[in-house]
């Protein structure tokens, strides 16, 4: 019996802008999957986002929304795009708590994307955006691979490394979630030149 995961299915990176544009209507629905497009953060913390959590263009996770063994995540900053803040001001018009609610008040659900995307004909399921971000960075070559690593939450060291190596790299991701927020919206080309290596 072959127990090999099958992995997520992906937006393939070039095609991320096209799909972005898509988005543009839907409700909050769409704005929570342009919201992890541009922050590339998983669903739940995404779904979840409460207006409070924002505050000088950093979006603070709470721990338990974070992936990881109980006790032993923390807190996770994500420097917003000017994108991502258009978003905030956007559904802060509509929206006092929660950012991206469903009909009853509560957030809007992973089955309620998965059925938009469907309905755009979209394969690439939303974990799947993170993905289409790493593989952008491989094939531009647009930050380093500890600096695009962080953005996607991921640990990179050692126990060991990590009492001596406690930077989160924050101004880092912000020059690099800059420019994929400008590929994403048809800012910028493609090709991105290196930003840090």
């Amino acid at each position: 019996m072959d127990y090999t995961p099958t992995p997520i299915p992906a937006t393939r990176w070039q095609d991320i802008p096209a799909l972005y544009a898509k988005l543009q209507t839907g409700g909050d629905v769409a704005q929570c999957l342009r919201w992890i497009i541009l922050t590339l953060v998983r669903s739940d913390a995404a779904r979840g986002t409460h207006m409070s959590e924002v505050s000088n263009g950093i979006w603070t996770v709470p721990a338990d929304r974070v992936k990881g063994q109980r006790n032993k995540v923390q807190d996770f900053r994500v420097p917003l795009s000017i994108e991502a803040q258009d978003i905030i001001e956007q559904q802060s018009q509509i929206h006092e708590g929660l950012m991206f609610t469903g009909p009853r008040g509560r957030p809007v659900t992973s089955r309620g994307m998965e059925k938009h995307l469907d309905s755009l004909g979209e394969v690439g399921r939303p974990h799947g955006f993170r993905t289409s971000f790493r593989t952008w960075v491989q094939d531009t070559g647009s930050c380093s691979y500890e600096v695009a690593e962080t953005v996607l939450g991921h640990s990179i060291h050692s126990r060991v490394a990590k009492s001596y190596a406690r930077s989160d790299l924050l101004d880092r991701r912000k020059t690099v979630m800059k420019a994929w927020a400008q590929f994403v919206t048809g800012q910028a080309s493609a090709t991105v030149t290196q930003i840090y290596r």
